[in-house]
This record gives structure tokens, sequence and C-alpha cells, in this order.
């Protein structure tokens, strides 16, 4: 329930319908408890997507309000493949951000934070045909690299962030001849990082940005064009 009314609630915010609904229609539409509604509520509210309020009922919340970082919520927002300008926020957040980690890391890591790394970025190469398994050493991998970084406000950046990286990884990483390319590059950035190159770490890290923008594009592609 809280991932049907979750996606309904972005689809029409996306669309420019704000109109609150009320808790009993809830009860009705998916015959459930009160109770069960108003959980299903708690947990959209923790994620910034609505609010209740008395005398009007549950309202829905702008964009900019929502955690965006939160692994549902960019699930949502891509869901139906018909939203560009999230792929681009999240694409320019990335630019931002991670390169910058990159070389961070390599300038600071320690030898377990980089022998860790590396093992992210070989079992990505060794689950290239195991997508879920892939995503999860993806994840890891960047999990990793921002624990490295030595830089607290980094590494809780870099634990919200991967919620939303997953997100994406789910829907870029298509193919196991990506996830193997993708592999290729991410063991660019662990050598880099291993030979305390932050400079190569940051190229490495652009380049993996830059591929992630092409695959999820595509991703996003195929899901709104559909089967041949």
């Amino acid at each position: 329930m809280v991932d049907r009314i979750g996606q309904r609630v972005v689809c029409a915010v996306l669309a420019g319908d704000t109109d609150p609904f009320t808790e009993k229609s809830l009860e009705i539409e998916f015959e459930v408890s009160r109770t069960a509604v108003r959980e299903a509520i708690k947990a959209l509210s923790a994620k910034g997507l609505v609010e209740t309020r008395q005398k009007i009922g549950v309202r829905s919340r702008r964009s900019s309000e929502w955690n965006l970082f939160d692994r549902d919520v960019l699930r949502w927002v891509l869901a139906d493949g018909h939203n560009p300008v999230a792929v681009t926020q999240l694409i320019e957040v990335r630019r931002l951000i991670e390169p910058q980690a990159a070389c961070f890391a390599a300038e600071r890591r320690s030898d377990e934070e980089a022998l860790a790394i590396e093992a992210a970025a070989r079992r990505m190469h060794e689950k290239a045909n195991d997508l879920a398994k892939f995503n999860d050493a993806d994840m890891a991998f960047h999990v990793a690299l921002f624990a490295a970084t030595q830089n607290d406000y980094l590494i809780c950046l870099g634990r919200s962030i991967s919620g939303a990286l997953l997100g994406a990884f789910e829907i870029s990483a298509s193919s196991s001849e990506r996830a193997i390319a993708s592999a290729a590059k991410h063991l660019r950035v662990a050598a880099a990082v291993l030979a305390r190159d932050g400079a190569a770490a940051s190229a490495a890290m652009m380049a993996i940005i830059d591929q992630s923008s092409s695959d999820l594009a595509m991703g996003l592609g195929s899901r709104r064009n559909g089967p041949d």
C-alpha cells in the first residue's frame, strides 16, 4: 500500500495535481483498517511526500520537500520514465560531489579502506551476470569510497546518496555487457585510490558518472517505450 500510494502521490505532484485526499478514501480503496492507512501515511510523511492537516486531510508536499535521496522516492520519481529533470538533477549532484570524494579517498584512505574499495569493484566484475548482486556491490563500492574520505559530512552524505544510487543502478545496469563496462571503470577508480593518485581517481569517477548518465537515459527510455 505504501508503494502504491507513494507512486501515486509522486506522479500526481509531478503532473501538477496537489489536491488533498482523506484517510477514509484510502480505507475504502484498499479495504484496510484506519490503523493500516495511518501507518502508510506515517511512512510517506517520513519520506517528505505528504503531511496531514486537520479539516483538510492528507496533503501532498512539493517535490523540493521530498527526501530525494530515499531509495523508494527516487524509484517512484523515475518509475514511468517521463521525468528527465530528475535524472539531470541526480547526475548534477553526482558530478559535484563524487569526483572530489574520490580524490579525497585516494589521498586520505587507510590500507584497509583501499582494500575494501578494491574488493567491491572486483565483486562488481565477478557478479556482472547477476545484476542484483552487481548492484549491491556497486553500492558497497560507493559507501566504501565515501568512508575513505575521512570527512564525517561526506560519509553521512554518502550513506544518504547510496540509497538513491541503488535505485538508479537498478534502472541503468540493464545488461551484463554494460555491467562489465561499468565494473572496469570502478576498477580504475580503485587502482587510483590504491596508488594514492587523487587526480586519476577523480577523473576515473567522472568517467563512471558519464557512463551512468548514458545508461540511466537508456534504461528510462526502455521503460518509457516498452518492449519492442
